[in-house]
């Protein structure tokens, strides 16, 4: 219960990946009790919660109204068995453009900052889902990661995971296709369009064109590489990111080297000291200072508090800063045909 005193308990380190939702006192649905516990958040009732409003922060306050969906074992992303997607959308009726959300490597794919991310974008009037795709491992070569996005996007496919995502009878992906996500997942996010001509902008998270010394992917995921145009293209990176933070040549790793990547990923430059390379338009990138965090610190989940998520650091979430939630969510909101 919400309102009961709790007890001191030790958090579950490993979580079956069965989907049994539960709704938790921060109004956040979890995949099943064990992932609320995980969390360090009760469960309020033992079904996922329905009445949000979309934009992640439990007030209420939101636009559209969303209701969640659940799609289970709907497109195969490689060995194993076939994977899931999960989502909101706008419970109005009606058609909508359509939103993807992708995790990072490792992480779970719908906990609560899966759930906020599509939350919000439902209730700004998307169609809007998480894809459990194969993140286990980062991928080592373009090739590699070119195939691994040839099982969510290929507009002639139905059998990959956002054409499962179209057929939903409330998404016209014809109304344009966003996309997001963290790490790998903005590596992802930013090819799509080279697979689907309806994807019209992505948001990256964390991402970049190089990990540490090795891995340099700058043939695949740099912006001349990229069907999407730099209008299309907005980044947001912490300035002590520790994984992209190498200058292209893979010789140093440091802060102009996170700039170097930026300029490459998005096609813009703003100069060789510039942190907020945001245009008029809302594309370009951002590095966001120590400052600007409520932790204090920049690294490579700067967006999260403490570690790689599932929590929001404050600011990120609540400020109104061109690298925050929402601001971002606009820019990217605006794309569809709504």
């Amino acid at each position: 219960m919400c309102a009961a005193s709790g007890t001191c308990a030790s958090k579950p380190q490993i979580c079956d990946d069965i989907w049994l939702p539960v709704c938790g006192c921060d109004g956040m649905t979890y995949g099943n009790e064990c992932e609320a516990a995980a969390a360090g958040v009760n469960v309020e009732s033992d079904s996922p919660c329905g009445d949000g409003d979309g934009d992640g922060d439990g007030d209420g306050d939101g636009d559209l109204p969303p209701v969640s969906f659940y799609m289970d074992g709907v497109f195969d992303d490689g060995p194993g068995p076939n994977a899931d997607i999960a989502g909101h959308e706008p419970e109005a009726a009606g058609t909508y453009p359509v939103f993807v959300w992708l995790t990072g490597t490792g992480m779970s794919w719908w906990t609560a900052d899966d759930e906020a991310y599509t939350l919000a974008m439902a209730q700004r009037g998307y169609v809007a889902a998480s894809i459990d795709y194969s993140n286990q491992f980062y991928p080592g070569s373009c090739t590699s990661l070119l195939d691994k996005a040839a099982l969510l996007f290929g507009e002639a496919d139905p059998a990959v995971a956002l054409s499962q995502l179209c057929a939903r009878p409330k998404a016209d992906c014809s109304k344009g296709i966003v996309t997001a996500g963290f790490s790998q997942g903005a590596h992802l996010a930013a090819i799509a369009g080279n697979f689907d001509s309806r994807v019209r902008a992505t948001f990256q998270i964390g991402g970049g064109t190089q990990a540490t010394d090795t891995n340099d992917m700058s043939a695949c995921l740099s912006q001349s590489a990229l069907a999407l145009p730099t209008s299309g293209i907005r980044s947001v990176v912490g300035d002590s990111d520790e994984y992209f933070g190498c200058d292209p040549d893979g010789l140093s790793c440091n802060r102009p080297g996170i700039r170097a990547q930026q300029e490459l990923i998005t096609g813009q430059s703003c100069g060789a000291t510039a942190f907020d390379c945001i245009g008029a338009d809302g594309s370009g990138y951002y590095i966001v200072q120590a400052s600007e965090t409520d932790d204090g610190a920049a690294p490579h989940c700067f967006t999260y508090t403490g570690i790689c998520g599932p929590d929001f650091d404050l600011n990120y979430e609540a400020d109104t800063g061109k690298w925050s939630l929402d601001p971002s969510l606009d820019w990217l909101a605006g794309f569809g045909d709504l």
